[in-house]
């Protein structure tokens, strides 16, 4: 597994040293760990970047530590190390994905299956006020506000068709009226089995208002506009009787 792992032959790696393997800062860091567990007599875990031959990157996991004689002198040191190249390329992936989702104008969420938040993106910062750090592990719903039997509504909706959309009214953390075009979508683990919610809020709260402006200037205009035509109609009723008079 050593020889695969760094890309070459048994008989390539007996008696070499780390200078003869790796390149030479790669190298002194393994011989500067090997002297910090020699020194110490305490274990040494960490990740390291190298590089196959053919110029491939990998990583690994490596724990090292110390060989003791039967006087308790540390003697030498024992290394075990394992390739953690997927898993890294794994988190490189979902910290781009990550990155990309704080780019959105909505505010995004994944609520786990216990209800509380997994995610919350930059987007939900702006929308809500609290920070990622503090949102994550809290209720999620806590978080946003909102009524009751909607969320109820929501739960049945994902449980019956995986996914939910519509307005809602919630609440920022300092308490400001919110309403937001909500679309909710249910994500299933690898056996089909319910793991979390992914959720995208687009604030409509702004609109909202303008348009309950627009509307209530309509109405004034309306309410002018037959107020006139009345005064209007009562003139043209009035007019003989004052000419009669």
């Amino acid at each position: 597994l050593l020889c695969e792992n760094l890309g070459r032959d048994l008989e390539e790696l007996l008696g070499k040293t780390d200078y003869d393997l790796f390149p030479p800062e790669l190298a002194k860091r393994y011989q500067d760990g090997d002297q910090r567990v020699m020194g110490s007599g305490q274990k040494l875990q960490a990740t390291e970047e190298y590089r196959l031959p053919d110029g491939t990157q990998r990583f690994i996991e490596s724990i090292k530590v110390p060989l003791f004689d039967p006087y308790g002198r540390v003697v030498g040191v024992q290394g075990v190390f394992w390739d953690v190249t997927e898993h890294k390329q794994a988190e490189e992936s979902i910290r781009e994905q990550a990155e990309l989702l704080n780019l959105a104008g909505d505010a995004i969420i994944v609520r786990d299956s216990r209800g509380q938040t997994a995610f919350w993106n930059r987007g939900a910062e702006r929308l809500y006020g609290c920070s990622a750090t503090e949102a994550k592990g809290q209720p999620t719903a806590a978080l946003t506000g909102g009524d009751a039997d909607k969320l109820m509504e929501i739960e049945l909706s994902l449980q019956t068709r995986g996914e939910w959309s519509g307005e809602l009214k919630q609440k920022s953390r300092s308490g400001t009226e919110l309403t937001v075009m909500s679309r909710w979508t249910l994500v299933r683990d690898a056996q089909g089995q319910p793991k979390s919610a992914l959720i995208i809020n687009t604030d409509l709260t702004e609109r909202k208002r303008l348009e309950a402006q627009f509307l209530r200037a309509q109405r004034m205009e309306g309410v002018g506009t037959l107020a006139s035509g009345l005064a209007h109609d009562l003139n043209n009723i009035l007019a003989p009787i004052i000419i009669a008079v």
